[in-house]
């Protein structure tokens, strides 16, 4: 059964130290679009350094909640996307900053 998975400016879903100013500078999928694992979803611009915003399983986009060039708090939504609850594993890792 399909459920929603909310992707955060968050250091535990990225996997990484979050650096401020941080912002989205391009979204390069669109709403209702499958991706595939690696497939890049955004360009994020963090503490000057620019970064892809990589999915990592296969899922749907189901909304874009987050502005280009507005700045990020920790914790903001950036995207909801939809995947099969059967593939991800409780505590897998959503996205990577690549």
């Amino acid at each position: 059964m399909p459920f929603r998975c909310d992707i955060r400016l968050d250091p535990v879903q990225l996997d990484r130290t979050l650096e401020l100013p941080a912002h989205i500078q391009a979204w390069l999928v669109e709403p209702a679009m499958m991706v595939e694992p690696g497939t890049p979803l955004a360009r994020l611009s963090m503490g000057g350094t620019l970064f892809d915003l990589m999915i990592r399983f296969r899922c749907q986009v189901a909304a874009i909640e987050a502005q280009t060039g507005v700045d990020l708090r920790p914790g903001d939504l950036l995207v909801r996307v939809a995947a099969d609850g059967e593939e991800i594993p409780p505590g897998f890792r959503y996205c990577e900053l690549a």
